[in-house]
Parts: structure tokens; sequence; C-alpha cells
């Protein structure tokens, strides 16, 4: 597979990785497993949720909240801003 990006700032890679991972275990339920998503997101419960979701869209909302909280804490401590 060859993925081409044409807008780096608008590329999500966790969100496009989920997505994938996701694709792969409806086409290829026998032939691939979660081992590789689990991997890549380090957390086991997010990994059986993407694969659970019904619509891999929806797999950034699983941790938005977590997101969220983080980019509040990670904001007192940068050193330099964007």
């Amino acid at each position: 597979m060859r993925v081409k990006l044409t807008g780096r700032d608008k590329f999500q890679p966790v969100t496009t990785g989920c997505a994938i991972a996701w694709t792969l275990n409806k086409l290829y339920p026998d032939q691939w497993s979660g081992k590789e998503l689990v991997k890549m997101l380090q957390n086991d419960k997010a990994a059986v949720e993407v694969l659970a979701l019904d619509d891999p869209t929806k797999a950034r909302s699983l941790w938005a909240d977590d997101l969220r909280k983080w980019i509040v804490l990670r904001d007192k401590y940068l050193i330099y801003r964007d």
C-alpha cells in the first residue's frame, strides 16, 4: 500500500492507523490479529474498543476526553508555544 500525503498538518496518523487496522480486521479476521494495533496504541483496552467499533471514523472519540485532559496538563509545562 502506498499513501501520498498532501496536507501533513491535517494528517492524523493514529486515526488513520486505527482505520487501517479496523479494515484489515473486518476483511481478514483469520489472517490479521489486533496485536499490531495494541503495539501501535500501547493500550490493550483502546485496541479492543477500536476493533469493536461499527465505524472506524469514530475511533478518535474513544480517546478525545483523555487527549483534552493531557493537552491541558501539558500546556503548563511547554517552554515554546506554537
